[in-house]
């Protein structure tokens, strides 16, 4: 049974008049399903064009680019911790996808556990500019996960496994598990 939470952030409201709306579902003890969608609040101004980007700063591990050839609109990392390989998967609207370790200019791909201490990891930025609502769904697991989109409708199969949910105004909703 995974448990499904929803907030929203209002801080982009002043200067790009959008709000973020994070919805985010654990099923077991390691997958991690995470939507982000901008929207406008005023549905009349969806018409606007916005520049976005998704960041996910990933941690001390080497790591390796995942490639999907035949989905122009769905990039990811393989991280390879010492528990095993761990993966984010981002799916949605991609014009440019960049991962950065260490980078000075600009700044990118650094953590600090403490102050003046700086240290160099993979960072996943992934850019769009579109219309609003704009949404991209995030997979971080132990495994990687097959994910089929048909409009609403969303699809994890992995193996034996097949997870089921549907993304809408920014909610995921209803997921369920059944055998693929």
């Amino acid at each position: 049974e995974a448990q499904i939470i929803t907030g929203e952030h209002y801080g982009f409201m002043r200067t790009l008049q959008c709000i973020h709306r994070r919805s985010l579902a654990m099923w077991q003890d390691d997958t991690w399903i995470i939507a982000d969608t901008l929207f406008h609040p005023q549905k009349h101004c969806h018409h606007l064009e916005q520049k976005a980007q998704l960041h996910w700063l990933c941690g001390d591990f080497d790591y390796d680019k995942l490639h999907y050839p035949h989905e122009k609109n769905q990039v990811g990392i393989a991280l390879k911790t010492p528990q095993g390989n761990f993966y984010l998967q981002v799916i949605g609207l991609i014009q440019r996808c960049k991962i950065n370790h260490g980078l000075t200019n600009p700044i990118d791909g650094w953590y600090s556990r403490h102050y003046a201490h700086k240290h160099p990891c993979p960072a996943l930025r992934v850019e769009t500019r579109a219309s609003l609502p704009l949404t991209w769904l995030t997979v971080a697991s132990a495994q990687q996960w097959d994910i089929q989109v048909t409009e609403c409708d969303y699809n994890l199969i992995s193996g034996q496994q097949k997870l089921r949910f549907q993304l809408s105004n920014g909610h995921l909703r209803e997921l369920s598990t059944c055998a693929s």
